[in-house]
């Protein structure tokens, strides 16, 4: 955040590192050039690994509330991918996550501007969990093979609205419905998860290791292209980040003028309505000098002023910024 736009790039150099040489990821040629499926999850367990590439690259209290926002997330991530019902323990658990981690991201990233998907998993993610008691059952995926199916079947359900052909759709699905269907598929064996640690590699030849995969990895070229990719990603992080950040630093200078000004026009009213009672004439106030000087209360005044209007333009506006947008960070966390 201190260093300009030659610190920005050494850490997320470091973080390009770190991803390639230890996690073995790389950036996917859509979505923004970033991480997608498999690889997300590896991210998020293993975040570590980021914290560690940028330890000397942030100052010490962002880096520590980076690593609990880390942990929050691993937690939080297990109960988004699941899409059975969550029982009451692991609903209590995804809450006091979800506590945790908003307040540790802002003091990881005191520019962060908040995604319509970051409000949605801080405000409103806990009470639906607590009524459904389930998040990945009702993801978008799942909503639309519904529609696919219903518009399928809508030529069948014939209705004057589309709540009544909703209603029709339920109605002939609990009557085709054939009871106890399910148990004569199955065959009375079941399938029993494997033991802990048991399918961990246990030594470095092991063949189940992405290193000793056969892959591009293992041709000059490929490696070439891999190295390129990851540059690519760090330079764009960076240059977005650097951008953010001044942003940021600027909404907050202009915050801090406007409240300046405020408390010198008080203290011109205050000292005109003093002279007004005392029946002298009012003293002359140089309204520049006097917004040039701190008032009691100035810092506070210009944090809120910089809340209610984050774009320093004079009229406050939604501070939404897409995912592709945020800084180097929150896109790791959020994938």
């Amino acid at each position: 955040m201190h260093g300009g736009r030659a610190a920005a790039a050494r850490a997320a150099a470091s973080v390009a590192a770190a991803l390639l040489e230890d996690l073995r990821v790389r950036p996917v040629p859509y979505h923004g050039g970033g991480f997608a499926g498999r690889e997300c999850h590896r991210i998020t367990q293993r975040g570590a690994v980021v914290c560690d590439a940028l330890d000397g690259h942030i100052p010490a209290p962002q880096l520590a509330a980076l690593r609990t926002t880390w942990v929050e997330w691993a937690g939080m991530v297990r109960t988004l991918n699941r899409a059975q019902e969550i029982p009451a323990e692991g609903i209590m658990d995804f809450c006091t996550s979800v506590q945790r981690f908003a307040p540790a991201l802002l003091v990881a990233f005191p520019w962060l501007s908040i995604s319509p998907k970051l409000h949605a998993l801080t405000n409103h993610a806990p009470a639906f969990l607590r009524r459904f008691r389930s998040l990945r059952s009702y993801e978008e995926q799942a909503l639309e093979s519904w529609h696919a199916f219903f518009n399928h079947a809508r030529a069948q359900c014939m209705a004057d609205s589309f709540l009544g052909s909703c209603a029709q759709l339920v109605q002939r699905a609990a009557v085709e419905r054939q009871l106890l269907a399910e148990w004569s598929l199955r065959s009375g064996m079941t399938r029993k998860s494997d033991a802990a640690g048991a399918r961990i590699p246990k030594s470095p030849a092991d063949g189940r290791l992405r290193a000793n995969q056969s892959n591009n990895r293992q041709t000059t070229a490929g490696a070439r292209k891999e190295r390129a990719d990851m540059d690519a990603w760090a330079a764009g992080r960076a240059n977005k980040a650097v951008v953010t950040i001044d942003a940021y630093k600027k909404r907050l200078a202009k915050a801090a003028q406007r409240a300046a000004a405020a408390a010198g026009q008080l203290a011109a009213q205050v000292a005109t309505q003093v002279a007004a009672e005392n029946g002298a004439a009012p003293a002359a106030v140089n309204l520049g000098q006097a917004a040039a000087a701190p008032a009691p209360g100035a810092p506070e005044m210009a944090a809120a002023a910089a809340v209610e209007d984050p774009l320093g333009d004079g009229e406050a506006e939604d501070d939404i910024l897409e995912e592709e947008e945020l800084d180097v960070g929150l896109v790791l966390i959020l994938g």
